[in-house]
């Protein structure tokens, strides 16, 4: 208790049945816990695992962030489990890697805020947890200052880029992860997610855990997937061509009723009901064709390269 905590990264997954917490399992009271960045899992395997701290009392919290999944069939929070009579300020967490909520499992402080990934990286906090303290970096989570520029660092803020509805315990659709700061992502199941550079390609249904490394330090994620394989008939009465692409994507096949075009990210960039796609103003890259016909949805990979 009385301790004063500031500037701390976690990496490392943190395991235990009560009270458990990336910085902090337990506190007897009057902590101040600030500018604390957690990248690692959480989990309680009975009760109160949050991002931050797991249990609290009479703490003050400030311009903490949570980047880590959370694990608990109980109390759970991106930031904190359960508390009392603490003070917090400035404190944010991933959604899409936390699904249980800010706190309690839910979100009842206005102060204690999730975001979508896309949100969290680059400028997306500047204004809200100050320039002072933190780094901000294009495609990156922050990072307190001073930090950033360790492997540690670089690894903590590098984040995977789910579809906006998506989240570590359901992803249904390929997506992306960050490479930046040369920073390598590796899956412990091809069968179930193949990782290339940046790009990650479901391939079964089930459980695989990413390690993003970097001179032997690491973190890693956990991801259920749900993968559902295009039937080979329907994907053959499509056909998408040129691909690679560089000024005009071409749709042809029976039924078709609408067209969504999404980025490496999740983005959806485009949609038409027409069978020809202007890409001239696309940038270059990996973009997935959606393509809804009057029996089925059939996806289709493009490259754009002009």
């Amino acid at each position: 208790n009385d301790s004063w905590i500031k500037r701390c990264i976690n990496l490392a997954e943190v395991n235990g049945d009560l009270s458990v917490g990336g910085i902090i399992g337990l506190s007897n009271g009057n902590d101040e816990v600030l500018h604390c960045f957690n990248a690692g899992t959480v989990t309680a395997h009975q009760n109160k695992a949050g991002g931050i701290i797991g249990n609290s009392f009479l703490g003050v919290y400030e311009s903490n962030v949570n980047v880590g999944a959370v694990y608990c069939d109980q109390l759970a929070g991106g930031i904190y489990a359960y508390d009392t009579l603490s003070q917090y300020a400035n404190c944010f967490y991933d959604n899409q890697m936390c699904i249980k909520g800010g706190c309690n499992g839910n979100d009842v402080h206005s102060v204690i805020e999730g975001y979508n990934t896309l949100e969290m990286v680059g400028e997306g906090l500047r204004n809200k947890l100050g320039i002072d303290n933190w780094n901000f970096q294009s495609d990156l989570y922050p990072m307190v200052t001073l930090i950033e520029a360790k492997d540690a660092g670089k690894v903590a803020r590098t984040p995977i880029f789910l579809q906006n509805q998506e989240n570590v315990t359901l992803v249904t659709a390929d997506f992306s992860v960050a490479t930046e700061n040369e920073v390598s992502w590796s899956s412990d199941d091809q069968n179930v997610i193949a990782v290339e550079g940046d790009n990650a390609t479901l391939t079964g249904t089930g459980e695989a855990v990413l390690t993003a490394s970097k001179n032997n330090i690491y973190k890693t994620i956990q991801l259920t997937t749900q993968f559902t394989a295009i039937e080979e008939n329907a994907a053959n009465t499509i056909q998408v061509y040129p691909n690679p692409a560089q000024n005009q994507v071409n749709i042809y096949g029976e039924g078709i009723r609408n067209i969504k075009i999404i980025n490496q990210i999740g983005q959806t960039v485009f949609t038409t009901d027409k069978s020809t796609v202007d890409v001239t103003l696309f940038n270059d890259g990996i973009y997935f064709f959606e393509i809804e016909t009057n029996k089925d949805v059939v996806v289709q990979k493009v490259i754009v390269l002009h």
